[in-house]
């Protein structure tokens, strides 16, 4: 896949990457070789691409914003992890992208674990997103042998439905 995603991990840094009419994640792992997991582009043909990064050796835990009927902005919640996948003390906020309007909203996956997937609706924007967190495992990889949860909804209903899009490691 391309740097053209919305959310994931690039080089062990997460690289928050936002198209409010597309999205996708792309999920980089930190282990002995650096490899790249990532799904492929969902949405409409509004709004523009903006990247905003997480700082190197953190990952993407969450993301802060507002939405009202479709998802107007974003910013991604970064978290340094150590050797375990466990998440440390530092924690830190992207930059933000997209408009001024919307409701504020914030979904952050529970304690050691990171953004792993999501699904939604969209129509010419991004409608309505959900969030899948999975476990972190040592090296920072995703689990394999826990469940993945999913956040609260964000946005609203309109546009066509689309399936849980989610990385495999």
């Amino acid at each position: 896949m391309t740097r053209d995603l919305l959310l994931g991990s690039l080089l062990a840094a997460s690289l928050l990457q936002i198209a409010p009419e597309a999205l996708a994640l792309d999920h980089s792992i930190k282990v002995a070789r650096l490899t790249s997991d990532s799904t492929s582009r969902r949405g409409g043909s509004g709004g523009g691409a903006y990247n905003l990064s997480c700082p190197s050796g953190q990952v993407l835990i969450g993301i802060t914003g507002g939405a009202a009927g479709y998802v107007d902005r974003v910013q991604g919640i970064c978290r340094d992890i150590d050797a375990s996948g466990n998440w440390t003390a530092t924690e830190t906020l992207t930059g933000t992208a997209g408009g001024p309007s919307g409701f504020p909203y914030t979904r952050r996956c529970s304690t050691n674990f990171a953004l792993s997937g999501f699904s939604g609706r969209a129509g010419w924007y991004i409608e309505r997103l959900v969030l899948e967190c999975a476990r972190l495992a040592p090296g920072g990889t995703l689990s394999a042998t826990t469940a993945r949860t999913t956040l609260g909804a964000i946005g609203g209903t309109g546009g066509t439905a689309f399936s849980m899009t989610s990385c495999s490691t």
